[in-house]
């Protein structure tokens, strides 16, 4: 699997017109060092990884099926930060699955504070019948869920708004999507996904939708960057 998914990437990479290729939904166990390398290496791949990690205590990821325990889950984010310079990553967790204590929470909440995603989502959990987790002990109320969801996402606003202001000045390519309600231009940088991410704001800039030309990051909010273009011999950051 690894090999071909590296494989097509190196087709889809020798098209003439593409340009970008973003990888979503990469469970951990599906990010080996071979795949972590060409995307490393490979100027069309974009430097983001989103990968659901849904808890990080290693009872509640036994309960939730999962095959990684936290410290491979560890060793994992170093090595995409160690050899993807720059990488955005993503990831969701969930709240409220049965059998999470305070404990388990607590553990995440503090993991969320030190590892510093640059985009996390935050579900709670819903009993779907059928489900092998439908029927599971320790069941936790939805007021709780929904509390311990909002402290992870008011956490989460911390770090993006400290991220998003650490890249004010930076340039980077932008792609221009088009004018959004307020008849503002908006796009993508490299390291915003589509519909799940924040997006940039494009000021003082005349340009098509498709377009991938460079923006100097002038203002930041908790998840959107404001920017403006720039000339092409300006661009330093992908």
């Amino acid at each position: 699997m690894q090999d071909g998914v590296v494989q097509l990437l190196k087709a889809l990479s020798a098209i003439d017109g593409v340009e970008w290729l973003r990888l979503l939904y990469c469970y951990p166990t599906f990010l080996k060092t071979g795949l972590i390398d060409y995307i490393g290496g490979e100027a069309k791949v974009c430097n983001y990884i989103d990968m659901p990690l849904q808890h990080i205590d290693d009872g509640m990821l036994r309960t939730m099926k999962r095959q990684e325990t936290e410290k491979e889950v560890r060793a994992l984010l170093a090595e995409l930060r160690r050899k993807i310079p720059g990488v955005a990553l993503r990831t969701t967790f969930i709240t409220g699955f049965p059998g999470e204590t305070d404990a388990h929470f607590r553990r995440l909440a503090d993991f969320l504070v030190e590892m510093e995603f640059d985009h996390v989502g935050v579900f709670t959990y819903s009993d779907e019948e059928g489900t092998a987790a439908y029927g599971y002990p320790g069941r936790v109320s939805k007021e709780t869920a929904q509390q311990r969801k909002n402290e992870l996402m008011r956490i989460q606003r911390e770090v993006s708004r400290r991220k998003n202001a650490s890249r004010v000045g930076q340039v980077y390519p932008v792609l221009v999507e088009g004018l959004d309600g307020d008849c503002l231009l908006t796009g993508r940088f490299a390291f915003q996904a589509p519909e799940i991410d924040g997006q940039a704001i494009l000021e003082k800039t005349h340009a098509e939708p498709g377009q991938i030309l460079p923006a100097r990051v002038t203002a930041s909010l908790d998840y959107d960057l404001i920017a403006c273009a720039e000339e092409p011999a300006k661009l330093e950051n992908r």
